[in-house]
């Protein structure tokens, strides 16, 4: 279960999201590499045991921040098709447009010339195997999740609603953290990884979520999965299992970041629903020394 995004779908749904029915293979598939290079990069993280080394961590990291380089890219396609979207539309309408895709437009371009900074210092770190300049906060789960995810964000909010990086801001230099839930074995592990120079806001949004106990980062990493990343992707069981009020509020998150809605700032703060995604056994903190 998950969200296919798109202009025309969101035209067609009059701009509300819903989690649909999708092909594993579809959901799960990110084409941004050759076969060749796919294999020789990333063999340790497909073809050996998961041992959550710190070669591994990094491989998890690398191929979801490429993913999200890779689609930031197509991003700025469809920034200029919005551009194009208010022809024949009435004065007021086309106004409205080109705001949306103006603006659009604009956080693409911003986020494109931070992930440039980004993937110097990640390919720096593949060829060079020197994992000490990437964190990692690691959750393991002593049971298959039952939602999994692959992408990265800039932190606004730490999940005690305290605000960490205001979007939009020309001469920011954002920070940046990826993410990744993964099954295994019959269990698994949630993943945040950031790079170790990048601790002014990385480190608060880690911190604040290891004030809380086990049993609610678990509910607090659903409704961080659901406000921030489209790339979230649920077993059909699980959702047919919840509340109508606990999907509503799922899909209320989807709407999150979207150009109909900001992301409230209370929006990682404990909702009061349980969702009983996954069962975290295990936390740990990697991160490098500071001198």
């Amino acid at each position: 279960m998950g969200t296919k995004p798109s202009l025309a779908g969101l035209i067609k749904s009059d701009g509300k999201l819903a989690l649909e029915k999708v092909g594993i293979n579809k959901a799960s598939t990110f084409t941004g590499f050759c076969s060749a290079h796919d294999k020789n990069i990333f063999s340790p993280l497909e073809d050996e045991k998961i041992t959550l080394s710190d070669k591994q961590l990094f491989l998890l990291a690398y191929r979801g921040f490429c993913r999200e380089l890779f689609h930031k890219e197509q991003n700025k396609e469809t920034a200029n098709l919005m551009k194009e979207s208010d022809r024949g539309q009435d004065q007021m309408l086309q106004a409205m447009l080109q705001g949306y895709a103006g603006a659009y437009d604009s956080g693409v371009d911003l986020a494109l010339r931070d992930l440039g900074f980004i993937k110097k210092e990640m390919d720096s770190i593949l060829v060079s195997e020197d994992y000490s300049k990437i964190n990692h906060c690691v959750f393991e789960l002593d049971a298959t999740p039952k939602i999994l995810v692959s992408a990265m964000i800039t932190p606004e909010m730490d999940f005690q609603g305290n605000e960490l990086q205001r979007l939009g801001l020309q001469n920011e230099v954002y920070e940046y953290v990826i993410f990744n839930c993964i099954s295994y074995e019959n269990k698994g592990c949630f993943v945040f990884s950031w790079l170790a120079s990048n601790e002014k806001h990385c480190d608060r949004f880690i911190e604040s979520l290891l004030k809380l106990d086990n049993v609610q980062v678990s509910d607090a990493l659903v409704r961080f999965c659901y406000s921030f990343s489209e790339n979230t992707w649920a077993s059909p069981s699980w959702w047919n299992s919840l509340s109508e009020e606990e999907k509503n509020s799922i899909g209320k998150r989807l709407m999150h970041g979207t150009p109909m809605e900001n992301h409230p700032p209370d929006c990682l703060v404990d909702d009061g629903y349980r969702y009983k995604a996954m069962s975290i056994n295990k936390r740990e903190l990697r991160v490098s020394e500071k001198t």
